[in-house]
């Protein structure tokens, strides 16, 4: 059970709890209160709520209306911008693109919003110009220069190429009046630019082509006064310029041109149709007269309607015109006798429009004939085709020679020409001039080669023969048959050969010369050994000449057997040549023994006439002896040389007169000759006789001269003697041509024998001439 002080305790806690509950209901009850005002305002606040729920769907409905109004601004305004021809730009501070229409795009060679984020500078500004470019746009942001509205600047495409822009230039600025980028439209002016260049040269190139213009140019006022002249128009006139701005057109004119050119003038002038292009005569400065050619139009000037003129000097074009006329005149003439057949024909119909006396001839038709026909008309049907395709060929310009054309004669006989032509306008048509060149006789020269070809090859692939072609290198280009047979090689084998192929390889080898010789010379016949296939060396006699072309012909023949039979006959005849120089010795040896014996003889005798006749026996038997000495001791038995022969002759003789060495002289003036035995013993017996005479019977009593003895070739085969004295001579009454004498009938006699002539002179001394 709870004691007192417990339940007190409790009572006590308990009242505390009543009091904490009262007081807790007095601010539930407050709170209450509170709760149903905040209540209260909750639900005021609810349908505040509510009203600016409202209100926000109403806001939302509105702002919704109004993003689709923005968005079809926006779409408007890029429309706008894309429809614009110009190009539209925005840059930012950095000049990064942050707009660009398509129209910018399309200028610079983009795809649409390819360049948007890309840098200005790097993509679009020409390198040259990117370092001072952005350094001015970074000035430009800064505010550090002001803003330029409107400039031309160049950029580069994507391709690389570059155009002109005439810029329209703002700034955009934020809330703040800070430069946050720039906004501008640009138009391409690059044509306009290359226009405007171009129409600056234009004027210049007029301004310079009207003062170096061949024309003179004059433009007048209302009243003809001059108000402008190039340099031409003085040269032309012989005025100055400030003496022409002075003057009028009428000033150098002819008095009686005068009114039909101001009436011209005035018909110009009212519009009235007139003849502008005509010639006239104007008076120079220094009086004489000049015809030109004038040429009248109206110009604007000033900004008013004025008449112009343009003359030009056409004083050398009268004369060329008649100097042309003359021209004209000679090449018809040249045209009418010209060898050459020329023929005008049509390009289009290919009917003739001329032809001269020589096709005329050619082909045997009348010119009214020719003119009524084409070029169809005087060719063989089957060469048509390719007669027309020459001709339109030759009309192209392609070709100017057809050769080998077939013509048709008249007579139905064909001719051969080669037609060379040249186009030419006559009448204002096209045409082509055709000159024909007979090549018949060449043609049938050409045919008559190829049958001579023909038989050329057969006889050559039949010769008994080897025949050869080579080129000037010796390099064989034909051979024959028995060129392969003979050196027991292929066809194909030779003509892979040359002939330092056949030749000997010793040193002492003659064929490169004699190949040398055959191209200096054009021709060479000599013998020559070629080497066989075999390795065998076979002797022939070659025969070449250099044919027109450069090639060298050749045939070569073999002569083992010749050679065989040469070698045997000149063992023979060095057997007989020895047996003749045998004789010979023994002849000459059998002529000194009877000299010797006359001479022994001579010495029994004493009668003096006796004497002279041993002594002249012995002189005509030393003379006959000391030709077969000469053929003794020569290395040719045939022939005797003269020459030697006689100095040796008249040596003796003049040693065997002693007695006239001191008083007589003797010369000797001979050409080199070499005789033959037939004609050298009579010829050496005529000398000793004349010789002999003159020293014997020419100088009696210690009488002085000469003796001379000439001797010339006179042609082949043909000489002259002379044998002259300056002795007594002849006496008159002897008839030399009757001789009674043994000496001069001998002389006679002998000159006979050689088939000579004699004739004896006796002026001063005696000349005794033979020709034999």
């Amino acid at each position: 059970m709870k004691d007192k002080d417990q339940l007190l305790t409790e009572v006590k806690e308990l009242r505390t709890r009543v009091a904490e509950l009262e007081k807790e209901e007095t601010e539930r009850k407050k709170a209450e209160k509170e709760l149903n005002a905040a209540n209260q305002q909750l639900d005021a606040s609810n349908q505040q709520l509510r009203a600016s729920e409202q209100q926000l769907k109403a806001a939302n409905q509105q702002l919704r209306a109004s993003e689709k109004e923005l968005l079809k601004s926006k779409e408007t305004a890029e429309s706008y911008l894309n429809v614009a021809a110009e190009i539209i730009i925005s840059l930012d501070s950095n000049g990064k693109i942050t707009l660009l229409n398509e129209s910018g795009h399309k200028l610079l060679g983009y795809k649409k919003g390819e360049l948007i984020g890309k840098n200005w500078f790097t993509t679009c500004v020409p390198e040259k110009l990117r370092t001072e470019v952005r350094k001015v746009f970074k000035k430009l942001m800064k505010g550090e220069v002001e803003n330029v509205a409107l400039n031309e600047s160049p950029v580069v495409t994507k391709t690389g190429k570059e155009k002109t822009i005439l810029w329209h230039n703002s700034l955009l600025r934020n809330d703040d009046g800070k430069i946050i980028g720039t906004l501008s439209s640009g138009e391409d002016i690059t044509k306009r630019k290359l226009a405007e260049e171009q129409l600056q040269e234009n004027e210049k190139n007029f301004r310079d082509l009207v003062n170096n213009l061949l024309d003179g140019v004059a433009i007048a006022d209302e009243n003809a006064y001059h108000i402008y002249v190039n340099p031409k128009f003085s040269e032309i006139t012989g005025y100055g310029k400030d003496e022409l701005l002075n003057m009028t057109g009428w000033d150098f004119t002819r008095p009686q041109d005068l009114p039909k050119l101001k009436q011209r003038m005035k018909d110009r002038m009212a519009g009235k149709p007139i003849k502008t292009h005509y010639e006239r005569i104007i008076v120079r400065k220094d009086g004489t007269e000049a015809p030109v050619e004038m040429s009248t139009t109206t110009t604007i000037w000033q900004g008013k309607k004025r008449p112009m003129a343009i003359i030009r000097d056409i004083s050398q074009r009268k004369k060329s015109e008649k100097a042309l006329k003359e021209s004209e005149e000679r090449y018809r003439t040249l045209f009418e006798t010209v060898a050459e057949g020329i023929l005008i024909a049509d390009l289009g119909d290919k009917k003739f429009k001329y032809a001269n006396p020589s096709i005329c001839r050619m082909l045997g038709y009348e010119s009214k004939e020719l003119l009524a026909m084409g070029v169809e008309d005087i060719h063989p049907k089957e060469s048509l085709d390719h007669v027309i395709s020459e001709f339109q060929a030759q009309a192209r310009g392609e070709k100017t020679l057809a050769p080998d054309i077939p013509c048709l004669r008249k007579d139905g006989s064909i001719l051969y020409a080669n037609i060379s032509t040249k186009k030419a306008v006559i009448d204002g048509e096209q045409c082509n001039v055709g000159f024909f060149t007979d090549i018949t006789k060449r043609k049938q020269a050409e045919t008559a080669l190829k049958e001579s070809e023909e038989k050329f090859r057969t006889i050559t692939e039949n010769s008994a023969d080897a025949i050869f072609i080579t080129d000037q290198q010796g390099n064989y280009q034909y051979v024959n048959k028995e060129a392969c047979e003979m050196l027991g090689y292929s066809k194909e084998e030779l003509t892979e050969m040359s002939i330092a192929d056949l030749s000997r390889k010793e040193p002492v080898d003659e064929s490169p010369n004699i190949f040398k010789q055959i191209l200096k010379t054009g021709r060479v016949f000599t013998e020559i050994e070629l080497r066989k296939k075999d390795g065998n060396y076979l002797p022939t006699d070659l025969n070449t000449v250099v044919l027109p072309n450069g090639l060298v012909y050749g045939s070569c023949r073999d002569i083992t057997i010749r050679k065989k039979a040469e070698t045997q006959l000149q063992k023979s005849l060095k057997e007989k040549n020895v047996m003749l120089q045998e004789i010979h010795h023994r002849v000459k040896n059998n002529m000194q023994i009877i000299s010797s014996l006359l001479n022994l003889q001579s010495q029994n005798v004493t009668d003096k006439k006796a004497l002279e006749s041993f002594q002249t026996c012995r002189e005509r038997i030393k003379a006959m002896a000391l030709i077969h000495e000469s053929l003794y001791e020569s290395q040719n038995l045939a022939e005797v040389d003269f020459s030697n022969y006689v100095k040796k002759m008249t040596t003796h003789l003049y040693a065997s007169h002693r007695t006239l060495s001191d008083r007589v002289n003797l010369s000797v003036d001979i050409d080199q000759i070499f005789l033959d035995v037939n004609r050298a013993i009579p010829a050496g017996l005529i000398i000793n006789e004349l010789v002999s005479n003159a020293f014997t019977h020419g100088f009696p009593e210690k009488k002085k001269g000469s003796v001379s003895i000439k001797i010339k070739a006179e042609g082949k085969d043909s000489y002259s003697l002379e044998v002259a004295d300056t002795g007594v001579g002849l006496p008159k009454s002897y008839d030399w041509k009757n001789p009674i004498t043994l000496g001069l009938k001998l002389v006679t006699d002998l000159v006979k024998q050689i088939d000579g002539t004699l004739t004896i002179s006796q002026k001063k001394g005696t000349v005794v001439r033979i020709k034999f």
